[in-house]
């Protein structure tokens, strides 16, 4: 959580630990719908920790975030989305400390997968947990299967934004690390994946009207299987 405060504030923040509060200083996702004029859910997080909540917002509902086990609901719902909240009801951490904690990867992949195509987003930040969990598990099996799943979903991301034209074409991808999760059979520190984030060209409108004519976008990463903790 300090990390990530930091991250997303651009300068090191009062928090030591993970149970520190909300982010107390705009961040740049806020940063990018108050100075493009975006829609809040033209930038969007989505992320399998619920405390990545408090790191992206100073202030609630500024943008669209969806963390931990909440459903997803982002208007309108159609056939897909409700699919993709039953898949999650279903499916979850059989560790109660971790359910508590999040939910799996796979559903935060799944959603924002549908996120990304009903509102081609500016800035999408997709925040996985899984390799993590594991890691502090020590279940290096599983740690390893998700890393595969990150290598997958990526892949599929690529696939995805090159169907999208123009938007698609315009998208920028990064992938982040998050380098804690320490594999005590191993004996080493491992890098356990953090995020993507897929970023579309920002260009600020002449008009407050052509916001939504900008194209940016932020994205992502992985997941988790039924056989957890």
């Amino acid at each position: 959580m300090p990390a990530y405060q930091s991250i997303f504030a651009g300068a090191v923040q009062d928090c030591a630990h993970n149970k520190c509060g909300r982010v107390s200083t705009e961040t740049f996702p806020e940063r990018f719908v108050r100075e493009f004029k975006l829609h809040p859910k033209k930038v969007a997080t989505l992320a399998s920790w619920n405390r990545i909540a408090c790191a992206v917002e100073s202030k609630a509902k500024t943008t669209f975030v969806n963390a931990g086990d909440e459903p997803l609901f982002d208007g309108p719902m159609d056939s897909e989305q409700r699919n993709n909240n039953m898949l999650q009801g279903d499916k979850q951490w059989e560790s109660e400390h971790y359910r508590k904690a999040g939910r799996l990867d796979e559903h935060t992949y799944r959603h924002a997968i549908t996120y990304l195509h009903r509102h081609r987003p500016n800035f999408m930040f997709i925040s996985f947990v899984d390799a993590d969990f594991y890691g502090h598990q020590q279940d290096y099996p599983g740690y390893t299967e998700a890393l595969h799943r990150y290598d997958r979903w990526l892949e599929e991301l690529i696939e995805t934004l090159n169907t999208m034209g123009e938007y698609g074409r315009k998208t920028t991808v990064i992938m982040t690390t998050d380098p804690t999760a320490k594999l005590r059979s191993l004996k080493t520190v491992r890098f356990r994946i953090g995020s993507f984030v897929v970023s579309s060209r920002i260009r600020k409108p002449a008009m407050a009207q052509t916001a939504t004519t900008a194209s940016p976008t932020m994205n992502e990463e992985s997941n988790q299987s039924a056989r957890s903790p």
